[in-house]
This record gives structure tokens, sequence and C-alpha cells, in this order.
């Protein structure tokens, strides 16, 4: 049962874990070639440089619109992310100079470092043993090692929904005003980092109130949203201040929204409709016409949306994430063609070790809400980060990067399902 092995002391497993963890991703990003600079990366670097050097929030994906040809603006306010990934970089940047290498390295070790909380997490809900096989599907995970090398949100804001979760969880059995608090700033956080963490949060808030249906839980989640509102404000107020406008976090849905429901895989900036729509607008008046006409769009052929993203669903899921590391980065047909047999059994193992641990996770994770053994609201706060970040993504554009955050909680119940190999070291 997980309740016994609440109050033991961790495992020398454990820490064998996450030394691996450490040594496999700075060995990757340190020693391993790694990709070039992506369009966002390129977004993401400019603002932090531009936070880093005093000139405040500007650049990025701000500065730029889809008109084609564009024309970057690197003085424009950015409109098009939160605060904390900027500001993440800026820190590095202020410390280190403008070195990719330091915010590789960083995100090394944030990476490795919250398989600490994630331990905890799981050993309440899953048991010991579930949850030293975690963090050693963690710390192997391709993926995960693979984005430490990116200048991308994927790995602080993976490592951000696992403190988040756990804060809550130790909110939930410790009752204080100090965790419920400490919760709402990490929501808040976790909210500007990623705008699509707000569905994740809002959804662990009614589980919250299901969990414990009680005055004491309303007052406690009134201490949360008192919380949250306190670290969120000083940026909605600089969004209103900058746009007049309210503003939570950014404006990133209208172009989201609009490339779903056209079902691309990326831009095409040679679209007669897409460059009409956004001739002569700014950033924020691009976002406002195209969600417009995407709703528009939608409530005209709502069969047709439904069916466009239930085609593109699949790429949420099928991937191997091996066309973001250099050397196996094209096709498998392009591979095949070459003659390179080596590299697209590679790129095989990668897409089937995923698939199948993504297969493993979600049985489990029925399972396991299915199990009278284990606390059915425990279970669904590890389930919620995988429900509501695939349903974001089942009715918005879905690419394969964006699966990341919840994969330690599907890797969560597939370490359940395996629990029994891990039982001798979890002792």
């Amino acid at each position: 049962m997980p309740d016994a092995s609440r109050d033991a002391s961790w495992p020398t497993a454990f820490w064998a874990v996450l030394a691996l963890a450490i040594a496999l991703r700075l060995a990757y990003v340190l020693l391993y070639p790694q990709m070039p600079m992506c369009p966002d990366c390129q977004a993401y670097d400019e603002v932090g440089r531009h936070l880093a050097e005093g000139r405040g929030f500007v650049g990025g994906f701000g500065g730029d619109t889809l008109f084609w040809p564009q024309v970057h603006d690197p003085d424009a306010p950015e409109i098009g992310i939160g605060p904390v990934y900027p500001t993440f970089l800026a820190a590095i940047y202020r410390v280190f100079g403008h070195e990719f290498r330091w915010v590789r390295v960083a995100q090394a070790l944030i990476t490795s470092l919250a398989i600490i909380p994630l331990f905890a997490l799981v050993d309440r809900v899953l048991g010991r043993a579930a949850a030293l096989g975690t963090c050693v599907l963690v710390a192997l995970y391709p993926a995960f090692i693979v984005y430490s090398g990116f200048v991308l949100t994927e790995s602080l804001s993976t490592a951000m929904l696992i403190a988040t979760m756990w804060t809550l969880q130790r909110a939930w059995t410790r009752g204080t005003p100090m965790w419920w608090a400490f919760t709402g700033v990490m929501m808040a956080l976790a909210a500007l980092l990623r705008a699509e963490f707000v569905v994740v949060l809002g959804a662990a808030a009614l589980l919250t109130l299901w969990r414990q249906p009680t005055r004491r839980t309303v007052m406690a989640l009134v201490l949360v949203t008192a919380a949250a509102a306190a670290t969120m404000t000083p940026w909605t107020i600089r969004n209103y201040r900058l746009f007049h406008r309210f503003i939570l976090v950014s404006a990133h849905d209208g172009d989201t929204l609009w490339i779903s429901v056209k079902g691309w895989r990326e831009w095409r900036f040679g679209d007669p409709e897409l460059q009409n729509l956004v001739r002569g607008l700014s950033y924020l008046e691009e976002s406002d016409a195209l969600k417009g006409a995407a709703l528009r769009e939608i409530a005209d052929r709502p069969l047709r949306f439904a069916w466009t993203r239930l085609k593109r669903f699949p790429d949420l899921w099928l991937t191997g994430h091996s066309s973001n590391v250099t050397g196996v980065t094209d096709s498998f047909q392009t591979y095949w063609r070459r003659g390179a047999y080596g590299v697209v059994g590679v790129k095989g193992v990668l897409l089937a070790l995923n698939v199948g641990l993504i297969g493993l996770g979600l049985v489990g994770g029925f399972r396991a809400v299915t199990s009278a053994a284990l606390s059915r609201p425990d279970v669904l706060l590890l389930a919620t980060p995988i429900v509501c970040i695939a349903t974001v993504h089942l009715v918005l554009f879905a690419a394969p990067r964006y699966q990341i955050p919840m994969m330690p909680f599907v890797l969560a119940f597939a370490a359940w399902m395996g629990r029994g190999a891990f039982e001798g070291a979890a002792r």
C-alpha cells in the first residue's frame, strides 16, 4: 500500500538515479552537438537578452507579424508569451553572459532535480516502488534529455508543473495557510510560464473541492486564488497599461486557434486568406483578426473543425522526438532512401519506446483510477495534467513537443504497471 512508505527514508537507489539523471543530461548538452536555434528559441532568447540588457520585455514573438515578407520590430512590447521563461533566461545571461551553454546546463540540472518532488508526489499516490520506477523512467527518458538542450519552455515548464502538483498535494495533507498560499504562488508562476497550465490548475482546484467539499476547503481555495492573483497582477497591469485591455498572460490564442482550424502543421505564409487577414496589423491586432476568423469558421463548419482536430490529434502522441536530435533529424523515408538503415533503426526504436510508454501509462492511469487500493483523489491529481493538456491540444494546435510537460505523469502510471521490478531497490 502507498501509505506504508510515506515516512520511511528514501532508498539509496533514488540518489543513484538522481546522479544518473544529472550525468546524462549534462553529458548530452555539453558533449553532444546541439541543434541550431529554432525560430521559437530565437524569440525567447531575444526577449531574455533584452530583459538582461535592461530594455524590458520587448521583441520576440510580439515583434513579429505573419504578413510576408516579415518585418521584425525588436522594440515591440512582448505579448505573445508570459514573463517567467524570459526572466529565467535574463538571470542566466546577467550572470554568465549571452551563452546558450549555460541555459542548457541550468535546464539539465532543473529537469534532473525535478525528480525529487516527483518522487515525493508519486510515493504518496502510487507507492514507493512506483515512485522509484517513475524516477528511473524520467532519468532515462530521451525527450527530457533532448529538450534540456533547447531554449524553449519545455524543460522549465515540466519541472514547474511537477513542483506545483507536489505543492498542492502537500497543501492537501498539511492544510496550513502557508502551504495553500504557496500553492497559489506556484500556480500563478506556472500559468505565467505556460498559459495552457491555467486549464490544468483550474481542474486541480475543482478536484480539491470535490475531494473535500467543506467550508474549510472553500476558504483554502480563496487563499490560493488571492495568492495567485497577487502574483499575476503586476504582469496583468503591465499588459493593461501597454495595450489598454485585460490580458491575463498572453495573446497567443488567435494565431493558435487559426492554425488549428486550418489543420496545418506549420505556417503557410503564402496562403492568400492568411495574408489578407493580417495585412498591416500588429501582433495583437493579428491575434484578434485570426481569432475572429477562426471562430466564424468553427461556427459555420463545426463538424469539419472536429474532424480536422481529430486527424491532427495523433501529432501529439505518435512521436519519438528524434527530429530534434542532431544526426537523426530527417524523416524515416529520407534515411531509408539514403541507405542509412542504422539511423532508421535508431528512429524506430525511439518512436516505439515513446509510443509504448505512453500506451502503458494510459492503461496504467485507467487501472489506477479504478483501483480500490489507491486514493482516487490522489490518483486523479496525477491524471489531471495528462487529461487537461491532451484536451487543450485536441482543440488547439498539437506539436509533438507539447506533450513533454505531461510525460512525467504518464511515466508515473507506466511505472506503476511495472512496479514489481522496482520493489527490491525501493526498500
